[in-house]
């Protein structure tokens, strides 16, 4: 094997480890039985079995990772990218094994094509690792590994690079400064493009999710959406002063605008009840402030607007953790905190529950990125959950608290325009002293307690943006522009973040160990990313306007009285998808499988346009092969023939020496097939026969065929005298 399969092969096993490591083990069995057959097709198969079983393993690689890792987009690409350097591979050991007597030899563009690009791919690999994958590598390994995957890249591009460029000409000597200046221009090229276009795109492609397909969901009870604009008119703007809390409305439309002016009443009315099944849970929850009830989470922000960045996502069944037990569970926390949620005229558009969700009873849950789950249920309805809330205030001091990098960087992205430039220098301003996570957010904290005002009210006097007016002219705002403006600013200091809505709430009743949260208790915070830990509540709200929606009476009315019967059990509206159909298969777990990948393929859109054209593309494909074919074939035979008349013309040889050959021949002792003149000339001598006098024709013929002498016509005629007096001289021996 030489290095470049070595190479190839050390990558692959990379990538079937990362993927391994993702989520689960199909892909590196797949990618070791694949090279298994290959290495012994090409050990000591024939190259028809061989091309066949690497034509084969590849694509298995590809159809594969799509259907085992279905809605996993990490270790779905890494399959997709390790196809490339698996075809590498097996063309390195083709090569090795045959001499380069196969496709690549007869073809040279192939070996060429393959080996780019394997090495383009190996950048798109190294981009996957130097963004990390977090939480199940850690930040330091990724990076390590994507040097190491750089280096085998180029070392792998070396090798490979005689047969796909041409052969070298001398050209003149090098310029030392011509050499510095183009080095400086490229790195000026990649420098320019690390600082704009390359976030760019990488901010594009994490806006697909690395774990959620974008499925959508149909809801019963889904308001309709709103006309589009018609031609020439625009859609209406949002209006222009809010009057009322709004987390259900982000809820359902993905999106919340800050506003320019605000006008805050809040209501008492009650939204719902959590109920703990251990309700000496209750203190250790409420000790440094309110309970967090999260809805739901917006992490992209532009225009003043915070959306989310994906939109759609998958349903998660109560199978999915290989354990049917009722519950829909995302991980096992060490710390659970169990309870149930009563929500009153709920529409299923989310599922709130005490911050950081781990687990929901019922049978499957339509889950959206940024922790949305939803369900087809509506009304009064219950569901029992499992949390493990993470408080920043609450987290132990010997815990690092340092910021981590989730999987997208959406979570890192700046808006635009001049909002940015002011962002970036109060960030700066504020935490040029200040490196680490803590010291930063409680110095933000300082300055929002000193610097600004919380209210519901908002004039907005000189008519600026939204969060400008909030930071640089009025300074006084709600939740939402505390928790924004935290938010940015820790985003420009390279900490992820998003934004949290839901409800904070401290009314709990201890005899029933309940909480109860309401329209009043509507509240926005941000949440933050920390490394080994995960999102976490950072509260940039002052402690005592949390959960206090401005203008709501000062003390709520008791909440109604508490009936646990009024309310529907939520897996009732969420029955399980309906099981496989049974397979006469001979193996249950194959006619799983296999049944689970037919219907997965069926169900592909493009199986309905292979139905509809398949046989026309496939006459289409087979009549343009065979023109292909004829024409090449033509060009083929007139190549051939000209490289037989050109061999004919090289191996002919001049009268003197075919006159030499006939009288050996009739001497008895021929030419044998293969050897030289100057074997058969020494064989001759060897068997005794009168040959020294032939000695000048023999350096003569080298000289001319082999070392471009000129031809001599006079000293060709001597020759054929010699050949005559040896032919005399061996005609009795041979009579004889």
């Amino acid at each position: 094997m030489n290095a470049a399969f070595i190479i190839y092969t050390t990558l692959l096993l990379i990538e079937g480890t990362l993927a391994w490591t993702a989520s689960g083990e199909g892909f590196l069995a797949v990618a070791l039985a694949a090279a298994l057959a290959l290495y012994y097709a090409l050990g000591g198969g024939s190259r028809a079995v061989a091309e066949a079983t690497r034509l084969i393993s590849a694509g298995v690689l590809v159809l594969a990772a799509p259907f085992y890792y279905q809605n996993k987009m990490v270790p779905m690409l890494l399959c997709f990218i390790a196809m490339p350097h698996y075809l590498a591979a097996t063309q390195a050991l083709w090569e090795k094994n045959w001499g380069g007597t196969g496709t690549a030899k007869e073809n040279p563009k192939t070996r060429a094509i393959v080996f780019t690009v394997a090495f383009y791919t190996s950048m798109g690999l190294v981009f996957l690792l130097a963004r990390g994958m977090e939480p199940d590598i850690s930040r330091v390994t990724t990076s390590l590994l994507a040097l190491v995957v750089l280096m085998l890249a180029l070392a792998a591009w070396d090798l490979s690079r005689i047969l796909r460029l041409k052969p070298g000409q001398p050209g003149p000597a090098p310029h030392r400064l011509r050499n510095l200046l183009t080095a400086a221009v490229l790195l000026a090229i990649v420098a320019a493009l690390f600082s704009g276009p390359l976030p760019w795109a990488a901010g594009q492609l994490s806006r697909i999710s690395p774990h959620w397909r974008l499925d959508p969901i149909d809801f019963k009870n889904k308001p309709p959406k709103p006309p589009p604009p018609q031609d020439g008119e625009s859609a209406p703007p949002p209006p222009d002063e809010v009057r009322a809390p709004a987390p259900e409305e982000s809820a359902q439309t993905g999106r919340h605008q800050l506003p320019k002016r605000a006008n805050l009443q809040g209501t008492s009315d009650v939204i719902g009840f959590i109920k703990l099944d251990d309700p000496a849970q209750a203190s250790s929850l409420m000790e440094k402030g309110p309970l967090y009830i999260r809805s739901h989470t917006l992490n992209l922000f532009q225009e003043g607007r915070w959306q989310a960045d994906v939109i759609g996502g998958m349903w998660v069944e109560d199978k999915d953790d290989s354990k049917e037990d009722g519950m829909v569970t995302f991980r096992t926390p060490e710390h659970p905190v169990a309870h149930e949620v009563f929500l009153l005229n709920a529409n299923g558009y989310t599922l709130p529950g005490i911050q950081d969700m781990t687990a929901i009873a019922l049978p499957r849950v339509f889950a959206i990125p940024g922790d949305v789950l939803q369900t087809s249920a509506a009304g009064d309805f219950r569901y029992k959950a499992v949390s493990a809330p993470l408080i920043f205030d609450r987290l132990p001091n010997s815990v690092p608290l340092t910021a981590g990098t989730p999987q997208s960087s959406v979570h890192t992205m700046m808006p635009k325009g001049d909002i940015t430039v002011r962002l970036h220098e109060m960030s700066a301003t504020l935490f040029s002293k200040v490196p680490d996570l803590p010291g930063r957010i409680a110095t933000l904290r300082r300055l929002f307690t000193e610097k600004y005002q919380y209210s519901g009210v908002m004039t907005n006097p000189n008519d600026l943006d939204p969060l400008q007016n909030f930071l640089f002219d009025e300074r006084r705002g709600y939740c939402d522009f505390f928790a924004t403006a935290g938010a940015l600013l820790l985003r420009d200091a390279g900490v992820s973040t998003r934004m949290a809505y839901g409800f904070a709430t401290d009314e709990y009743d201890s005899a029933e160990g309940l909480f109860t949260f309401r329209n009043r208790n509507a509240h926005t915070w941000t949440e933050v990313y920390i490394d080994k830990i995960g999102w976490t509540v950072c509260d940039f709200t002052p402690s005592e306007n949390i959960g206090k929606v401005p203008g709501s009476p000062p003390e709520p009315p008791p909440p109604p009285q508490f009936d646990p019967a009024k309310f529907d059990d939520a897996a009732k509206h969420e029955p399980p998808p309906p099981p496989p159909p049974p397979s006469t298969a001979k193996s249950e777990v194959d006619s799983d499988f296999f049944a689970r990948l037919l219907d997965s393929i069926l169900k592909q859109p493009w199986v309905e346009v292979l139905r509809k054209y398949g046989a026309i593309a496939v006459f289409s494909a087979v009549g343009l092969l065979l023109v292909i074919r004829f024409f090449r074939r033509s060009k083929e035979d007139a190549a051939a023939a000209a490289a037989a008349k050109e061999l004919a013309a090289r191996e002919k040889q001049p009268a003197y020496f075919m006159e030499f050959l006939r009288v050996t021949a009739a001497a008895g002792h021929p030419k044998l097939d293969g050897a030289t003149p100057m074997e058969h000339f020494t064989a001759l001598a060897g068997a005794g026969l009168p040959v020294p006098p032939l000695s000048p024709m023999m350096h003569y013929h080298y000289a001319q065929r082999y070392e471009n002498a000129p031809p001599d016509d006079e000293r060709e005629k001597s020759f054929f005298e010699d050949i005559k007096v040896f032919a005399e001289a061996t005609t009795p021996k041979a009579e004889n």
